[in-house]
């Protein structure tokens, strides 16, 4: 069974490269068709894993950005494939370092940090994000900073606080669960399954009073724990 999962997981990767390669070179080629490049690409990725979404209401084409909770690599194109808009993806340099394939997120453009400097990080996210609702675009942001191991969703990091509250954006968080499931990319496994997603009420940040920050992560951890326990 283990090697099943793991050849699954091969295949996975595979696809992977050689779509995103095929991806990379079509968006440079046509850099005003990117955004709808990318969701096509996302909705064949759901296809080929045998992905079922189960969608807890409906994602707000209004936000400004979407907190998200973070397991696995799938949860990017899952998010692409539910929605219509040209999003930015908060994402680290290292990603953006990676020989050709760095260029998934160099040439759409999106909001590259370097965590290694935190002020300069910071004070990149606060631009970029601004000019990133300046142009219509959907601000994607995994708080936690990083990924967690599937049981909870973890404590967020700072910088997606400060890119609400300094703009007010509108924010809409996202809860998904059982993708670190479908891939894990530290066991190297892969298999089909069913993915959950919960789209909350969206809000702004002045709306919710100065701890607005902490009470979406207890809610965002509290719609998880709940979530979880019905998928048992």
């Amino acid at each position: 069974m283990k090697i099943l999962l793991k050849l699954k997981a091969f295949s996975i990767l595979i696809n992977f490269l050689s779509t995103v390669f095929i991806l990379i070179l079509f968006m440079k080629l046509f850099p005003k068709s990117n955004s709808k490049a990318r969701i096509i690409w996302s909705k064949f990725q759901v296809w080929f894993m045998g992905i079922k979404i189960n969608k807890i209401s409906q994602i707000d084409e209004s936000a400004d950005v979407l907190f998200i909770n973070h397991q696995s690599l799938l949860d990017i194109p899952i998010i692409e494939s539910v929605q219509n808009r040209n999003t930015a993806w908060v994402a680290k340099k290292e990603i953006a370092d990676i020989f050709f394939y760095g260029h998934i997120l160099k040439v759409p453009k999106m909001i590259i940090l370097d965590r290694s400097k935190p002020k300069l990080a910071l004070k990149t996210l606060l631009a970029e994000g601004k000019k990133a609702v300046d142009d219509k675009r959907v601000i994607c942001i995994f708080p936690e900073g990083t990924r967690g191991e599937g049981d909870e969703v973890g404590e967020f990091k700072i910088g997606a606080k400060f890119l609400a509250a300094k703009h007010n954006l509108k924010v809409q968080p996202i809860v998904l669960t059982n993708t670190i499931r479908i891939i894990d990319s530290k066991k190297f496994e892969a298999r089909r399954g069913s993915v959950t997603m919960k789209f909350l009420d969206s809000f702004y940040p002045k709306d919710l009073g100065e701890d607005w920050y902490e009470q979406v992560n207890t809610q965002m951890k509290n719609e998880y724990k709940n979530m979880m326990k019905e998928e048992v």
